[in-house]
């Protein structure tokens, strides 16, 4: 794809993402962000015990706790420092589970050809979208942490700022 491809791509299962969370009756556990084995939450695919994997803590700063409602949709992702700008890894919740314990591995991976054991470190990010759009928006809220090695264990992530 060239790089207009992938924005439209992106922008595409954006979409996606949308229309399937206004079809999908409200659930108990986060919805995956597609409806394939591939790209999933935590706990619809588990993680086998010795894969490669991140693992970490999602909280939202108190100060921004009167901006998000329950329902905006919070994602979490993981992005190869030396990689493609596509995420390697993806989790989709409600911000009514922050804070979150997540694990970010192969099971949550976009696409198979693309998965976070084929990398070595990553930045993990956390991003709050009342659009509920997959791609970033002018006053979305955000955390970072980079750089994050495979195998983290304790990566904690604060929402903390505001997508300019």
């Amino acid at each position: 794809l060239s790089p207009n491809d992938q924005q439209f791509a992106q922008a595409l299962q954006g979409s996606i993402t949308e229309a399937q969370s206004q079809l999908r009756p409200p659930a108990q556990t986060p919805a995956p962000l597609l409806n394939t084995p591939s790209v999933s939450n935590s706990a619809a695919n588990p993680t086998p015990p010795n894969s490669p994997k991140v693992v970490g803590q999602v909280t939202l700063n108190a100060q921004f706790a009167k901006q998000v409602s329950p329902t905006d949709t919070v994602f979490i992702y993981a992005r190869a420092i030396n990689g493609p700008r596509m995420p390697v890894a993806i989790i989709r919740i409600t911000a009514k589970d922050l804070p979150y314990n997540f694990t970010l591995s192969d099971a949550q991976a976009m696409s198979p050809e693309i998965s976070i054991s084929k990398f070595k470190e990553f930045s993990v990010s956390a991003r709050v979208s009342k659009s509920g759009n997959a791609l970033p928006e002018k006053g979305d809220l955000i955390g970072l942490v980079t750089p994050v090695p495979i195998g983290a264990n304790q990566v904690q992530i604060v929402i903390n700022d505001v997508q300019p």
